[in-house]
């Protein structure tokens, strides 16, 4: 669920640049869009990083750190042109790696009954 909501900021990121006239490296001016794969790029890590969570949760705090990355690279390719929005993907990016590093936490589970058998 907290991938999605990365996801759906990332998105809300993406609009509001193009409708403060200075869009994101991956999205381009209205009047010349980039490649729809490069659209749909940026989004490819947290879907991969929210998938892991719910079907691998073994994986899913390193594909989150991997997701988190890719989010901290993009951030930085848009740093000189957009650096207003690359802060808030910078910010997507660092809520990545706190949800990788709870991820963590889900993996052990203690098993508080086993003095009792013994």
């Amino acid at each position: 669920m907290s991938w999605l909501l990365v996801g759906l900021a990332l998105l809300a990121l993406g609009i509001s640049s193009r409708t403060v006239g200075k869009p994101v490296t991956w999205l381009g001016p209205e009047s010349n869009p980039k490649f729809f794969g490069l659209w749909v790029a940026p989004f490819l890590a947290p879907l991969a990083a929210g998938y892991c969570a719910i079907r691998y949760s073994r994986w899913a705090s390193l594909v989150g750190a991997a997701a988190s990355a890719t989010l901290a690279i993009v951030a930085a390719i848009d740093f000189n042109s957009t650096p207003g929005v690359a802060i808030g993907e910078f910010v997507l990016a660092g809520a990545g790696i706190l949800i990788s590093i709870a991820a963590l936490a889900g993996r052990h589970s203690v098993n508080s009954v086993s003095w009792i058998d013994g």
